[in-house]
């Protein structure tokens, strides 16, 4: 099975915190432009009309947090937000094994601290693995249909709609 998901870990133990700022910058999204990672968007192309938005927050694990969309992308603004409005370091990761292209990046309080993106890298999946090691990120790439297993316990899941925030 070939895995193609992107994620986004923070570095954090308040999972309602980040609830709150996911619920808090929905309201004010329209006004959020997607900031330079160093990596390929495909929020614009995929979620940036779409009414319907899911994003699981996982519970705590050894420090970090795992934060997954629906659609398998991810915000980089809500990255940088999360980052600043928690003091933290975030991690995103883009892994699409099918074609062999791989990335990530890493921010402290919004500032990025490295980014590198390979469009054709002989273990994709191999190099998103040494940069989870290397910020000690206790999670794997998951892609987003995982949360929903009998493992993945104390996920908190909420849904933006054009109208409504659930959670």
């Amino acid at each position: 099975m070939s895995l193609n998901t992107e994620n986004l870990f923070v570095k954090s133990d308040d999972q309602a915190k980040i609830g709150e700022i996911l619920r808090v910058y929905w309201q004010n999204v329209s006004q959020n432009s997607q900031p330079d990672w160093g990596l390929p968007s495909s929020f614009k192309p995929i979620l940036e009309q779409e009414a319907k938005r899911k994003v699981a927050i996982s519970s705590p694990k050894n420090g970090w947090i795992m934060v997954i969309e629906s659609k398998e992308v991810v915000d980089f603004a809500l990255a940088k937000l999360l980052s600043e409005k928690l003091n933290t370091t975030v991690l995103i990761i883009q892994l699409y094994e099918i074609t062999g292209s791989a990335g990530y990046a890493a921010a402290t309080r919004g500032q990025i601290l490295e980014s590198f993106f390979s469009e054709d890298h002989d273990m994709p999946l191999t190099l998103i693995q040494t940069m989870l090691r290397k910020y000690d990120v206790p999670f794997d790439a998951t892609p987003f249909p995982e949360v929903f297993n009998s493992s993945s316990l104390g996920w908190i899941v909420s849904q933006q709609t054009s109208n409504s925030i659930r959670a």
